[in-house]
């Protein structure tokens, strides 16, 4: 530990956060999209808890294969991930600005 720093926390911090930040964009989200996202989060959710509860009541401690749960919820949320970002990306308010100024210079100089 260097000035106090745990270096393996250190590293798990810097890969989990990247140096550089990517601006977060918000989705236009149809509501048929919207809906198909809910329920794909329900499936999720239930067969997680689902296998959760197995696994405590079977005592699992250690699983050789992956079990049939865990890939049906991967396929889930891949698929929820699939709807997600076929949804169109909302302009940003600075991207919407640098829209209007083109138009606003334009309406000055008449």
């Amino acid at each position: 530990m260097e000035g106090g720093k745990d270096e393996s926390t250190v590293s798990r911090f810097s890969d989990t956060f990247p140096e550089t930040l990517e601006v977060v964009r918000r989705r236009q989200i149809s509501p048929q999209q919207g809906r198909a996202i809910e329920m794909l989060a329900h499936a999720i959710e239930y067969l997680g808890d689902e296998f959760a509860l197995e696994c405590l009541q079977s005592g699992l401690q250690e699983l050789s294969c992956i079990p049939p749960q865990i890939v049906a919820i991967r396929m889930l949320m891949d698929r929820n991930r699939e709807v997600y970002f076929a949804c169109p990306e909302v302009p940003t308010l600075m991207e919407r600005l640098r829209s209007w100024l083109p138009l606003l210079k334009a309406d000055t100089q008449d």
